[in-house]
């Protein structure tokens, strides 16, 4: 299990995310610095975001699976005409990853040059003044 770098961003999260029972367990071991996905006990599919419920056999009772971070960037794109809650934060970079352990996710890119397919990347803690979330930058 690697604990993922915590980039400081000054300010509040633009939308602070909605805890619940299923996505407490992750919201605080990201806290931690640990990135977990959603683990099926019974048929072991790794899944996020955390769920109640395998999506794969339908069992319940998921557990936790710490990733490494590493991951590759499937998809890329900047947004130039954000939300109003975002626009703030535009234009920003989103990008779909795959992380190493099969697991694929969409998060915010806060590398300083764009994202491009197929470019190794790795997970970070964003680290808010009211919380935490994540996001990706390039690997290196």
């Amino acid at each position: 299990m690697n604990e993922l770098e915590f980039v400081v961003v000054h300010g509040s999260r633009a939308l602070a995310p909605r805890i619940s029972q299923q996505s407490e367990p992750f919201w605080t071991r990201l806290a931690g610095g640990v990135f977990g996905v959603a683990h099926c006990e019974l048929c072991g599919r790794l899944t996020f975001p955390p769920k109640a419920n395998c999506p794969d056999c339908g069992a319940v009772g998921m557990g936790w699976h710490p990733v490494s971070g590493d991951a590759t960037v499937y998809s890329a794109t900047v947004v130039h005409a954000a939300p109003a809650l975002f626009s703030a934060l535009g234009p920003y970079a989103l990008v779909v990853l795959d992380l190493a352990e099969g697991v694929r996710l969409v998060t915010r890119w806060v590398g300083a040059a764009p994202p491009r397919c197929e470019q190794r990347a790795r997970l970070v803690v964003l680290q808010h003044d009211d919380g935490v979330l994540f996001g990706a930058m390039e690997q290196g």
